[in-house]
């Protein structure tokens, strides 16, 4: 409240400048370019992956069935049997309104929307041993593309 109170009465503040030896770089991200799920992470970082590019924006990529689409509403989910990093991507289960997909480790994700271009929620068109997957080529362009936004919107960099 001080310091609001003060920069309504216009006070002016001495700036103290960040040494470069304390400071980090955490690059900037475009859903469209950088959203791209890898699969031979975690349950956790998957998780924590997909809930970053969920609401408000238009959710993590990959593929299945051919199809670029878009993973959101996941969570952690304990009750399954583990399964092997190969089976990673697979939808073990199959419910009226989610999905479970394994992962590599000991837990599987419950999805509630994956969606297509339009926005589109096709969990009804998606069955029990469809797999999701992001190739290798797709991801690596994912990491070596700096992005920056600029006037005329976003300016892709390859590095």
């Amino acid at each position: 409240m001080k310091f609001i109170s003060s920069l309504i009465k216009g006070e002016s503040f001495s700036l103290k400048h960040q040494p470069n030896y304390i400071g980090s770089y955490y690059p900037r991200l475009e859903t469209s370019i950088n959203s791209w799920i890898n699969w031979s992470w975690d349950s956790d970082q998957i998780v924590d992956f997909i809930n970053a590019f969920d609401s408000p924006y238009k959710g993590a990529s990959t593929y299945i069935n051919n199809i670029r689409v878009r993973i959101r509403n996941v969570q952690l989910h304990g009750g399954e049997l583990p399964s092997h990093p190969y089976m990673s991507g697979i939808i073990s289960r199959k419910q009226k309104r989610w999905i479970v997909i394994s992962t590599s480790d000991k837990f599987s994700l419950i999805v509630e929307n994956v969606e297509i271009e339009d926005g589109s929620n096709i969990i009804d068109s998606l069955y029990a041993g469809d797999r999701f997957y992001t190739d290798s080529d797709t991801l690596l362009e994912s990491m070596t593309n700096r992005v920056k936004f600029g006037s005329n919107g976003i300016l892709k960099e390859t590095k």
